[in-house]
């Protein structure tokens, strides 16, 4: 069980953070209490259908900012536009996140 895996730590307990959450909560029975609410709340099945959902809307708002770099205007061979994955990946999750998380 994850509740015996993260010990009482002073810092926690400094940043206000011990008891608290499914993380650092070392209450056994609070604990199960988070554990069950969270599971109920991102395993259902419309949850599940809301972020698929958001997933491919997103996606393809990202998709069409890079048709309209690109595609928007001729772009010469030296000029070109490089596209960094890693970022706009990060900048996707990031969103993603924040999506699912309001």
């Amino acid at each position: 069980m994850y509740w015996m895996r993260c010990p009482n730590y002073e810092g926690l307990k400094e940043l206000g953070l011990e008891g608290k959450e499914i993380v650092y909560n070392n209450n056994y029975k609070s604990w199960i209490f988070n554990h069950h609410f969270f599971n109920q709340a991102i395993l259902s099945p419309k949850f599940t259908n809301e972020v698929i959902d958001w997933t491919n809307e997103l996606f393809s708002e990202l998709e069409s900012y890079w048709d309209k770099l690109l595609l928007k205007e001729k772009i010469s061979k030296e000029n070109k536009i490089k596209l960094d994955l890693i970022e706009w990946f990060s900048h996707y999750t990031t969103d993603m996140i924040n999506k699912m998380l309001t």
